[in-house]
């Protein structure tokens, strides 16, 4: 079974950014979350997250960057790369979870209202 990490820089502009760590934090399809700080200076007072890893240089590392960042951290088969004003529902993570990877290296997916 695969096992999935989310890569997620923050600049801490969305209000309801640390509802949505925690939302996936808890989430049993995901294996670790690396969430790179690009704005330590506004950085809120986070609760413990167990499945997340705080990057943080003091400074903006920028967006690519962030997702190479992200990417040599993870042990992980499958890497999500999420903006930190996305939420995804877990049943998207859980269809993925299933996919069998041995001929597609990247996937996307639609985010639109009407499912």
């Amino acid at each position: 079974m695969n096992s999935i990490d989310l890569i997620i820089p923050t600049m801490w502009s969305d209000s309801t950014f640390v509802d949505t760590l925690k939302y996936y934090n808890d989430l049993e399809n995901i294996n670790k979350i690396i969430l790179v700080d690009n704005n330590y200076t506004k950085k809120p007072i986070l609760p413990k997250l167990s499945k997340t890893i705080l990057v943080d240089y003091k400074k903006n590392l920028y967006v690519n960057p962030s997702w190479n960042e992200g990417f040599r951290r993870s042990k992980a088969n499958i890497i999500c790369i999420l903006n930190d004003d996305i939420l995804v529902d877990n049943k998207i993570f859980a269809k993925v979870k299933q996919l069998d990877f041995s001929n597609i290296d990247l996937i996307g997916v639609s985010l639109n209202k009407d499912g």
